[in-house]
């Protein structure tokens, strides 16, 4: 049920957001992909719901975060994680950036003095976070 609050706006209960949500979802099936899990202020919840759809509905769930968090690890299967060790990610990032530092070089937006090695480990210091690395070339661009 709608309501609204002081300003006049509508509001509504996270129970009719999730009723909502069970009907569509029960209907279209699917797979709902949610990036940053573990970031979420409220995952152990977030956790609950995305399960009991996945369990209750055609949907299936792909969560994305990194492999802290607890709750998470309890209610999904080890079977149905997937963990990526740093190493494959950083392979990536570097096969990424690597070319990027040639071409910052290239339009003469690094220094010929700059440490092509130094400036290569500082963005592998991403921590296997290839957006970071991103970022960061943006950044020197």
């Amino acid at each position: 049920m709608q309501g609204s609050d002081s300003s006049g706006s509508l509001t509504t209960d996270s129970y009719e957001v999730e009723a909502l949500l069970r009907s569509i979802l029960e209907r279209l099936g699917g797979y709902i992909l949610l990036d940053g899990v573990d970031e979420c202020i409220n995952h152990m919840d977030l956790s609950n719901e995305m399960v009991w759809l996945s369990n209750h509905t055609p949907v299936k769930i792909i969560f994305l975060g990194r492999p802290h968090m607890v709750k998470l690890n309890q209610v999904v299967p080890k079977s149905y994680q997937l963990r990526l060790s740093r190493y494959l990610t950083n392979r990536d990032i570097e096969a990424f950036i690597i070319p990027q530092i040639d071409l910052l070089y290239k339009e003469e937006m690094l220094p010929s003095s700059a440490d092509v090695t130094s400036l290569t480990n500082s963005l592998l210091g991403a921590d296997g976070m290839f957006l970071w690395a991103k970022f960061m070339i943006q950044y020197l661009h």
